[in-house]
Parts: structure tokens; sequence; C-alpha cells
């Protein structure tokens, strides 16, 4: 259960905290998004999480797809 809540591998998230650190929300102090609240090295490791500015969504396509291909 926890393994499907989880990504498998670092690089999504890698990717994902890439690109908070350029974003005018991420409080790089307490590495938080101003905007949800959230810490993003947590939140950046949840496989179905989005970035509430939308950020995200391109990675997520690509990896959704990639996983799609291992099938």
């Amino acid at each position: 259960m926890f393994s499907d809540i989880f990504n498998k591998s670092f690089e999504l998230s890698a990717k994902r905290l890439g690109i908070c650190n350029t974003c005018d929300q991420y409080d790089t102090k307490w590495k938080k998004c101003n905007k949800c609240g959230c810490f993003m090295e947590f939140k950046s490791l949840i496989r179905f999480a989005e970035c509430p500015l939308n950020k995200w969504k391109d990675i997520n396509i690509e990896t959704d797809q990639e996983n799609n291909n291992e099938k």
C-alpha cells in the first residue's frame, strides 16, 4: 500500500524540488511552499502529489507515461 503512494525513485522528487527552488512561493529556509503550506521535501516524494500552482504538471504527465510504458 505505501509503495503505491511514494515514488519508486528519487528522480521525480529531484525534478519537482528543482521547480520549487525557482518558485517565488518557495521558502528556502523552511523548505516549505507558502501557497499550500506543505514541506516540499516530503510532498515531492508522494507519487500523486500536485503543485498548487500547476508547476509540476509536465513532469507528472511525463512520469505517468514512463510508468505506463513499463507495464
